[in-house]
């Protein structure tokens, strides 16, 4: 048994555009509407992506049009997002 080969594709990509993509919208709302969506960007460009296996992180692009992310934009969110989104968005957004 091999856990990658024998692993559903769909299970990943139903996990990183289901869950990651609504969250981000939600907490993009949010940002926009609590006024703090300038200190989001400003927090996913000075994050370091050493060790993460990522690209540099697009933030404006990703912020502006987050809407129209694909795969590996969520790849990214989903590992930078505890970071960035901690003490910006409400308790129970973060516990949601």
């Amino acid at each position: 048994l091999e856990a990658h080969l024998d692993t559903p594709v769909e299970r990943l990509y139903t996990h990183l555009i289901g869950m990651v993509k609504y969250f981000w919208a939600e907490a993009i709302w949010a940002l926009e509407k609590q006024g703090h969506f300038s200190e989001l960007q400003v927090r996913l460009n000075s994050l370091s992506c050493t060790g993460l296996k990522i690209s540099n992180i697009m933030a404006n692009y990703m912020c502006r049009y987050c809407g129209a992310l694909i795969g590996k934009h969520f790849k990214m969110i989903s590992q930078v997002m505890a970071f960035t989104l901690c003490s910006l968005v409400e308790n129970t957004l973060q516990k949601a």
